[in-house]
C-alpha cells in the first residue's frame, strides 16, 4: 500500500490518500479528507494526482513517490480490502462496502430466517439472467435487506462463488452522487469482474440511478440487484432509461399467509397488532409480541404517526426533492414543496390516513350502539312508540335514531373534525386542496401504499349483486394504529360524546332518555370498541388478501330491509367473523335466519361461524337456539331485550326450530387453507 499527499497546482493539500494495487494487478488512487494515523510519513512526499480528482481512479501511469511499509516490498491487497478502504475510508462517500469473508459472516447472520414468497422466483430469475437489473422497493420493516442476504444465500446454494458478489449499502444522508456511485460500480463490476452486485439504500442516491442504464443493457456483464425505501427513485427511470430493462418486486404489503410463514406461531391477530410489518426476528415468540404490539395499551399515540412520517411521509419528501419526478408526476404537491409548506404535506397525509381508518370506528360503534343498552332502549321506543305523526305512521327520524345511529356518526364527525378536517390551502401556495388530494393519493397508489379492494355486494331479492371498491392505507399499521387512536380520543371524551348524544335526542323529540344509561352505555361501547376494530380488520383481510389471488372471489350480504349483515360470502360458505374464545349460539343469529333457510341461492349453502376458539368443531342449531342465546346473553349483563326479540322467540313458526349445520372454524386456520387453494386453482389456470 502507498500512501502520498495530493498537490493542486504544486502546493501541499492536507488530503491524504491511498494507492492501491489489487491481487488482479489493477491499480487504484483513493483519496479521503480523514488523516491517517497508523502510517508513519516520512520526508516530503507529493503525487501527480490533482486535489479536485475524482474519488477514484484506475490510471496505472500515475507515479507518485512510492511509500512501502516494507523496502523493496510492494504490497498487493485483495479486492476485499480494496472494497473496505473504499467503504471505510472515504466518509464523504458514507459507503459501507461487505466482501469475502465479512459478506459470508452478514449472509449466515439471516441463515435462520423463513424467506420471504418473492426470494426463491427472484434467486431463478437472476440465475436464468432474465434481466440484468432487480428493484426492491417499499416502505419500512418490509424485509428488503434481509432478502438481498437471502437471495445472496440461493445463489451460493445454486453453485454461484462467494468471490462473485459484493454488497454496498448507501447511508442516509443522500451525499452520494450519482457519478460517484457509477465509479465504485464500474471498479466493482468492470474492473474486478464481480459477477453479482448488491447495492442496499440506492435510494439514498443524491440524484438519479439512470446510468445503470448500460447494465440493464448488457448481454454477458454483471447483474445488480437494488433495494430501496424510497420509490421515487425508482419511479421516473422505470417509465423512462430502465424501461423494460429491470425486473421489479414491490415488499409493502404482506399477506397474513406469508406473515404466518415468516413467523409460524402468528395468528390473523399476531398479524394487525403488528401492523402487517416484519419486526425484530422473523421467528414470532412472545418477546415480539410484547415489544411490538400496536394495541393501544401497550403502544404509544405517536408510534403510528412516527412509521407514517418515516416511511411514507420521507419518501414522498425525497420526491419532491428530486424535482425532475414530481414537477410533472405530482405538479400540486411539488408546488406545495417549493412553496416551503413541507410541514402542512405532512398533515395532510396523516390527516387522510386517520379518514382511512375512521370508517372502521364508524362500522364497529354503530354495531356496538344498536346492541348496547341505549341502543336497546331506543329499539323499544321506537317500535312500542305511540307517537305517531298525523299520518299514523311512527317519526320517521326516531327510526333512524334507532336503527341506522347516523347521528352517531353526526357527533363523532363533529367531535373529530378536527383531527379529520383537512386545512385549507396554505399562504404562498397556488392551488386548491381537491387537487393536492387527488396528488397525494395518486403517488400513494404508485409505491403501493395506497390499494384498493373490490368485492360484490349482495343484497338479497331480485337485485343484481353491486360491486363495492374500498381503498385502504398500507400496511395494516397505518390503519390499526390510527384506529386505535381515535378510540382513544373517543375515551378521554366520553363526557362530551354523551352530552351530544342527548342533545340530539332531545332535537329528534326524545326528552325522557335516561342519562346515566346513556353514559354507562357509552363506557361499554368504547371500552369494546379496539375489539370491535380488531374484528373489522379480520373480515377486512379476508376479503383483501383472497381478492388478491382471484379477484371479487369474496363478497358480502346485506339485507336491504331487515338490516341483517353477514360478514363474508365465500365459495359455498356464508361467514359470520367473531373476535372471540368461544362460540355461542346467538352468534350464529343471522347465518341461521330463515332467509337463507328458504331462499334458493343460499339455503344448500355451508354456515361458517369464525372465532379465535382453536378446536373446531360442527353444532346444530336452530334460529330459536340463538334468539335464546340471545335473551340469555342480554338478561346477563342487564341490558333489556327488544319486544321484537321476545316476540319472535315465542312465535309457533316451526321454521325457528329447524336444526342447522354450523361449521365453528378458527380464523387463522380458515383464511390460510382459502389462500392456499385459491394459489393453487390459479397456478392449475395458468398452466392451462
Amino acid at each position: 500500500m502507498e500512501l502520498y499527499n495530493l498537490v493542486s497546482d504544486g502546493i501541499k493539500v492536507s488530503k491524504i490518500g491511498y494507492r492501491v494495487k489489487t491481487d488482479k494487478g489493477n491499480v487504484y488512487d483513493i483519496h479521503t479528507k480523514r488523516e491517517i494515523i497508523d502510517v508513519k510519513v516520512s520526508g516530503d512526499i507529493y503525487g501527480e494526482l490533482s486535489a479536485g480528482a475524482n474519488i477514484f481512479r484506475s490510471d496505472g501511469e500515475l507515479s507518485p513517490v512510492e511509500l512501502r511499509e516494507k523496502e523493496d516490498k510492494e504490497r498487493n491487497l485483495t479486492v476485499e480490502t480494496l472494497f473496505s478502504l473504499i467503504g471505510s475510508s472515504l466518509p464523504e462517500f458514507n459507503c459501507d462496502v461487505l466482501y469475502g469473508k465479512k459478506l459470508l459472516g452478514a449472509i449466515r447472520k439471516y441463515n435462520d430466517l423463513n424467506r420471504r414468497y418473492y426470494v426463491k422466483k427472484l434467486v431463478k430469475s437472476i440465475l436464468e439472467d432474465d434481466f440484468h437489473l432487480y428493484e426492491l422497493f417499499g416502505v419500512r420493516r418490509t424485509g428488503k435487506t434481509v432478502s438481498m442476504y437471502h437471495i445472496m444465500d440461493g445463489l451460493m446454494r445454486n453453485g454461484v462463488d462467494l468471490k462473485d458478489m459484493c454488497y454496498l449499502s448507501l447511508k442516509g444522508n443522500n451525499s452520494v452522487s450519482s457519478d460517484e456511485l457509477a465509479d465504485i460500480v464500474d471498479v466493482i463490476a468492470n474492473k474486478e469482474g464481480i459477477k453479482y452486485i448488491f447495492i442496499d439504500e440506492i435510494t439514498y442516491i443524491s440524484d438519479n440511478i439512470d446510468f445503470l442504464k448500460s447494465y440493464g443493457d448488457s448481454v454477458d456483464g454483471s447483474t445488480i440487484i437494488m433495494s430501496g425505501t424510497n420509490s421515487s427513485v425508482f419511479l421516473t427511470p422505470n417509465i423512462d432509461s430502465l424501461y423494460d430493462r429491470s425486473a421489479i418486486q414491490r415488499t409493502t404489503r404482506i399477506p397474513f399467509k406469508e406473515f404466518n410463514y415468516l413467523y409460524p406461531n402468528a395468528t390473523i391477530l399476531d398479524y394487525i397488532r403488528a401492523g402487517g410489518v416484519l419486526r425484530k426476528e422473523y421467528n414470532y415468540n412472545k418477546e415480539y409480541e410484547e415489544d411490538y404490539n400496536y394495541n393501544l395499551k401497550e403502544s404509544k399515540d405517536s408510534d403510528v404517526d412516527a412509521y407514517i412520517t418515516s416511511s411514507i411521509y420521507k419518501n414522498i419528501l425525497n420526491g419532491l426533492e428530486r424535482s425532475d419526478a414530481f414537477s410533472w408526476m405530482t405538479p400540486p404537491l411539488y408546488k406545495l414543496y417549493i412553496s416551503g409548506n413541507k410541514e402542512f404535506i405532512r398533515t395532510v397525509l396523516i390527516k387522510m390516513a386517520q379518514r382511512n381508518s375512521m370508517d372502521i370506528v364508524y362500522a364497529v360503534l354503530e354495531k356496538e350502539f344498536v346492541s348496547s343498552d341505549i341502543g336497546s332502549m331506543l329499539d323499544l321506543y321506537v317500535k312500542d312508540s305511540t307517537k305517531l305523526d298525523e299520518n299514523g305512521i311512527q317519526n320517521r327520524e326516531l327510526v333512524k335514531l334507532g336503527k341506522r345511529s347516523k347521528d352517531m356518526k353526526k357527533v363523532l364527525g363533529e367531535m373529530l373534525s378536527d383531527e379529520l378536517s383537512i386545512m385549507e390551502t396554505p399562504k404562498g401556495a397556488d392551488i386548491n386542496m381537491e387537487s393536492v388530494l387527488s396528488s397525494m393519493k395518486d403517488y400513494l397508489r404508485k409505491i403501493n401504499c395506497l390499494y384498493s379492494n373490490s368485492y360484490l355486494l349482495e343484497t338479497g331479492g331480485s337485485k343484481v349483486p353491486e360491486i363495492i371498491t374500498v381503498e385502504y392505507f398500507s400496511p395494516v399499521l397505518v390503519r390499526y394504529g390510527l384506529a386505535c387512536k381515535l378510540v382513544g380520543m373517543l375515551k378521554d371524551r366520553r363526557k362530551e360524546f354523551c352530552d351530544r348524544l342527548l342533545e340530539e335526542a332531545e332535537k329528534k323529540g326524545i326528552a325522557d332518555l335516561d342519562a346515566t344509561l346513556l353514559y354507562n352505555s357509552v363506557d361499554d361501547m368504547i371500552n369494546d370498541a379496539l375489539s370491535g376494530v380488531e374484528g373489522e380488520l379480520c373480515e377486512e383481510i379476508i376479503r383483501t388478501d383472497l381478492n388478491s389471488v382471484r379477484p371479487e372471489s369474496v363478497g358480502k350480504f346485506r339485507s336491504d330491509t331487515s338490516g341483517m349483515e353477514i360478514d363474508i360470502l365465500y365459495k359455498n360458505d356464508i361467514v359470520e367473523v367473531k373476535k372471540a374464545d368461544h362460540v355461542y349460539a346467538d352468534q350464529a343469529r343471522w347465518l341461521l335466519d330463515l332467509y337463507f333457510l328458504e331462499d334458493e341461492r343460499y339455503k344448500n349453502k355451508r354456515r361458517v361461524l369464525l372465532s379465535n376458539m382453536s378446536e373446531e368443531k360442527v353444532v346444530c342449531w336452530s334460529k330459536r337456539n340463538a334468539l335464546k342465546s340471545l335473551k340469555e346473553s342480554k338478561e346477563k349483563r342487564g341490558i333489556k331485550v327488544s319486544k321484537s326479540i321476545l316476540d319472535e322467540l315465542e312465535s309457533d313458526d316451526k321454521r325457528l326450530d329447524i336444526k342447522q349445520e354450523v361449521y365453528c372454524l378458527n380464523i387463522s386456520k380458515y383464511l390460510l387453507n382459502a389462500y392456499d387453494e385459491e394459489v393453487k386453482g390459479r397456478l392449475a389456470q395458468e398452466k392451462k
